[in-house]
């Protein structure tokens, strides 16, 4: 299955937006989240949890050799960091620009692409120049 980064971004903005203690489950989050399948969304968090991005729950599935998710417990500091690189609406194709230009398609390229999109902000805004 491929990870598709605009459903990494609004997995991550959907989780920051519950409140403290909303149970928060693949299929509550497709319900807001109704054009990507429920089972892209639990593929996300899964692989957002093995990046340390989201604390999640997994249970055994029977006759399935990848654990389900049964709830998403929060977002980790990683995972705040990270949504507050790509959560502006400008930013966000830019940086999935970045990533297809250099034609890798990882967490940790988008990761990387956005700290040095945050980085020349923070440059030009403090010393004029990128």
């Amino acid at each position: 299955m491929r990870l598709n980064p605009d459903c990494v971004r609004e997995v991550l903005l959907a989780i920051e937006d519950a409140a403290l203690g909303d149970h928060i489950s693949p299929a509550t989050l497709h319900r807001s989240l109704s054009q990507y399948t429920e089972e892209e969304i639990e593929y996300t968090c899964l692989v957002l949890s093995d990046g340390n991005f989201l604390q999640v729950m997994t249970i055994q599935l029977p006759g399935q050799e990848r654990p389900g998710v049964k709830s998403i417990i929060r977002l980790t500091f990683q995972g705040h960091e990270f949504i507050a690189k790509i959560r502006d609406p400008e930013r966000w194709p830019k940086l999935k620009k970045a990533v297809s230009t250099v034609r890798d398609y990882s967490l940790s390229a988008l990761n990387a692409i956005a700290d040095g999109a945050s980085a020349a902000a923070i440059s030009t805004l403090v010393f004029g120049r990128a």
